[in-house]
């Protein structure tokens, strides 16, 4: 994996393949698989995430609707979070509709009950470690 491959892998549209993708294909195997691949992917500047993103910004919709249908299943919720946070992070500071949208889509509220119940667990360490991955 190399940004420019990453870049031109936005580019060419790959965000709404793979979203299209995810959205029917649910297993959670195959979406944890996509969820890193997003990952990979928007792991750059926010100015060559942004205008890729942009035009798909249902995916954050889909990635919370996904962790919340596998509340179970910590590793689709890791990269779940890990997907969401460098979105949120990317995206955030670019406007206000933007920051709006990231807000409705109740990724905090999923992040907060995830955390509270692996301190409910026993697991306080991975609950922290969880909240400084989805930040």
């Amino acid at each position: 994996h190399r940004p420019e491959h990453a870049a031109g892998m936005l580019q060419a549209g790959v965000v709404r393949v793979l979203h299209a993708l995810v959205s029917e294909h649910r297993s959670p195997e195959f979406v944890e698989e996509v969820f890193s691949i997003l990952y990979l992917l928007c792991d750059l500047p926010a100015e060559a995430v942004y205008e890729h993103v942009e035009g798909e910004m249902e995916i954050l919709t889909t990635v919370v609707e996904m962790l919340g249908d596998g509340p179970l299943n910590m590793r689709l919720q890791l990269a779940g979070f890990r997907l969401l946070g460098v979105l949120f992070s990317r995206l955030r500071a670019i406007s206000e509709e933007t920051k709006r949208a990231i807000d409705d889509t109740g990724a905090r509220d999923l992040l907060i009950g995830a955390m509270q119940k692996l301190k409910a667990a026993g697991y306080p360490d991975q609950a922290a470690w969880l909240h400084v991955v989805a930040g």
